[in-house]
């Protein structure tokens, strides 16, 4: 007798051995007809438990979730809480032997213990999406090979890629819908007073490499701004936290 025969003998006391085993049967042959039950996706993150604009306590004003990929379209498989800074960084106007990007590059990665994180250096996206995929350093030689060889993120801030500023990747495809320019109305993204310029920093390259592009938070168009050129541009400073499944 097959388990599913005894179990359904037990369950009717009155049916025989063969009635049981007809049974039987006859339900393996509906199972083997039904379709499979639906496989669910897993769950990536829970209930998003921060409003846009909110302050954080320990992180920034929150932004959006970003589900990073990199300047070929490929996703980095993870995914990200946005935080972005309640005001901007102005650098000089004066030209460097590195490039004006540069040196905006580096007064964001001179911040300290803001929002309680420091400021990370990534001059480029390629740069930045390298680090990403690597992970944090988390004091493992594996980490720590990575970190010497392409970099890693820490939680710090950073000059953001273009579609974090606009919702157009360097390509002009929107991939990202939450974005500064989307929320330049919500307070505390509201862009400064600009007296010279509405233009901001990303630290997208242009599809050719010869520069970087640029934001206007006042009509969410790009511009490609080459290297070494002393323009007076703005940024805002913006970090990551991880979400984990």
């Amino acid at each position: 007798m097959s388990q599913l025969a005894r179990s359904i003998q037990q369950a009717q006391p009155r049916l025989d051995l063969e009635a049981a085993e007809r049974i039987a049967a006859a339900e393996r042959w509906a199972a083997a007809l039904s379709p499979p039950p639906p496989k669910m996706p897993p769950v990536e993150y829970g209930p998003i438990p921060y409003a846009i604009g909110e302050e954080v306590k320990g992180e920034g004003r929150y932004m959006g979730l970003w589900k990073p990929k990199d300047r070929n379209g490929v996703s980095l498989g993870r995914v990200y809480y946005v935080f972005a800074s309640h005001k901007d960084i102005e650098y000089s106007e004066w030209p460097s032997s590195e490039g004006p990007f540069q040196d905006a590059a580096k007064q964001v990665a001179a911040i300290k213990n803001f929002h309680g994180h420091d400021g990370e250096v990534f001059k480029t996206d390629t740069a930045l999406y390298r680090a990403l995929k690597n992970g944090s350093r988390d004091g493992s030689a594996k980490a720590f090979l990575k970190h010497v060889i392409g970099g890693t993120y820490n939680g710090g801030w950073f000059i953001p890629p273009v579609e974090l500023l606009c919702g157009m990747e360097i390509h002009g495809e929107a991939i990202q819908p939450q974005h500064l320019f989307a929320y330049r109305h919500v307070s505390g993204f509201d862009p400064d007073t600009l007296s010279r310029s509405n233009a901001y920093w990303s630290c997208s390259e242009t599809t050719d490499k010869k520069g970087i592009l640029s934001v206007n938070l006042k009509n969410g168009e790009t511009r490609s701004l080459a290297y070494g050129k002393g323009w007076s541009i703005h940024c805002r400073p913006m970090r990551l936290k991880e979400i984990t499944p």
